[in-house]
């Protein structure tokens, strides 16, 4: 079992604004996309989260809430345990996801967007940047052009 974990945001940390991607670029869609997709691949993300992204083709999400599990939409008994057993587990938001399971996660992607910063405004919603900070080190930069892509591991590996 692995885990791993992608986010989209500002300097800040902010991803989210009243339950709304903070940032959106088809650039940094389609390098999500090409980084979640596979067989054996499981998102797993908050409620708030899937239902701003949906299901997404040829992947499939488990959508955490304290109402109950979604899997690709629909309700089901599945937990991160169980499904973690042989699947890799990559971990897409929101706020209280990522800090419950960046300590599991062996490498975390930031795309840093390079959009003008918006104002937190309604209901604003932060990647932990200090947990990754603590957790992680960066390895390697890749510039693109609506973002800038970092790829973290966790200190010691």
């Amino acid at each position: 079992m692995s885990f791993s974990a992608i986010a989209h945001c500002d300097t800040t940390g902010l991803i989210g604004l009243s339950n709304r991607l903070a940032y959106r670029s088809s650039e940094d869609l389609k390098e999500f996309k090409a980084q979640t997709l596979g067989s054996q691949t499981i998102l797993v993300m908050g409620k708030n989260t899937y239902q701003e992204c949906g299901n997404l083709p040829e992947r499939i999400i488990l959508a955490l809430s304290s109402k109950g599990n979604l899997l690709n939409g629909k309700a089901t008994n599945e937990t991160v345990e169980t499904l973690s057993r042989s699947n890799h587990m990559i971990i897409c938001g929101g706020p209280i996801v990522y800090e419950q399971f960046l300590p599991l996660c062996d490498s975390v992607i930031i795309h840093f967007t390079k959009q003008p910063q918006k104002k937190p405004g309604d209901n604003p919603s932060y990647f932990p940047l200090n947990l990754l900070n603590e957790l992680f080190r960066q390895t390697t930069v890749k510039d693109f052009k609506t973002f800038t892509q970092i790829h973290y591991l966790k200190h010691g590996q």
